[in-house]
């Protein structure tokens, strides 16, 4: 039979005891155990400790966390003045609305006077088929664009973002407006010359068709230049952000 002795007393004890039965010395002494844990159940964080693969601290510092972030740098930016093409443009925009008005004026002196009715009439030999119709939309075309240009000057002196979207569709409109007047005017100049020549009733209203298409040339230029202008140029950009 297995047996121990007590290296303390000198008795002999069975293998099996955990103390010796008179001095009660412990034979077996438990092994402390240490625990070992996986990678799986590590902890990601110690404290005061940052991760490897994350550089941001578990706990922010309160007073970085509490500061505001940097605005974008145009948020700060004071918007730049009117510059001399921009109060140029303001005085075309002007001159577009006396134009446009004074033109409204010589279609109500057309309406009432003696070529119009001749013009308008099947059995007249002066008939121009779809004038009196494309007659009254060049005539809404004219109220559209006499807001249009008030509205745009008011935009522009108060430097508000929207101008750039609406002068875009008010520069578009103008080439759509250039292109049909250049078009009916001169179309109708020639249909009227084909059926009467040397008649003094029609004679002023031939001369403004010719002098409309002329400029309705020159208009349809400036427009373009405008809107390579308004479309391309920084300095509009950094001016209107209100």
């Amino acid at each position: 039979m297995n047996s121990i002795k007590c290296p303390e007393c000198g008795l002999v004890n069975f293998a099996e005891a955990e103390e010796c039965k008179r001095c009660h010395l412990k034979f077996h002494q438990p092994e402390p155990v240490i625990e070992t844990l996986s990678d799986a159940d590590q902890p990601l964080f110690e404290a005061g400790v940052s991760d490897s693969t994350n550089p941001e601290p578990l706990f922010p510092d309160p007073q970085e966390a509490a500061s505001p972030a940097p605005l974008p740098e145009y948020f700060d930016a004071e918007p730049e003045t009117l510059n001399a093409p921009m109060v140029l443009f303001a005085v075309y925009l002007f001159l577009s609305t006396v134009v446009l008005v004074y033109q409204m004026k010589g279609y109500v002196d057309v309406m009432y006077g003696k070529a119009w009715p001749h013009m308008i009439d099947p059995r007249d030999k002066l008939y121009i088929s779809n004038f009196e119709p494309l007659f009254y939309l060049l005539w809404l075309i004219h109220i559209l664009g006499v807001f249009g240009s008030i509205l745009l000057i008011i935009l522009l002196l108060r430097r508000s973002h929207s101008f750039l979207r609406w002068v875009r569709v008010y520069l578009i409109g103008s080439f759509a407006y250039f292109g049909i007047q250049l078009t009916t005017g001169l179309t109708w100049r020639s249909t009227l010359l084909e059926k009467l020549q040397n008649n003094k009733d029609v004679e002023p209203l031939l001369d403004a068709m010719y002098w409309t298409s002329i400029l309705s040339v020159i208009g349809f230029l400036v427009a373009f230049i405008w809107f390579r202008y308004f479309t391309t140029s920084n300095r509009v950009k950094n001016t209107f952000i209100n």
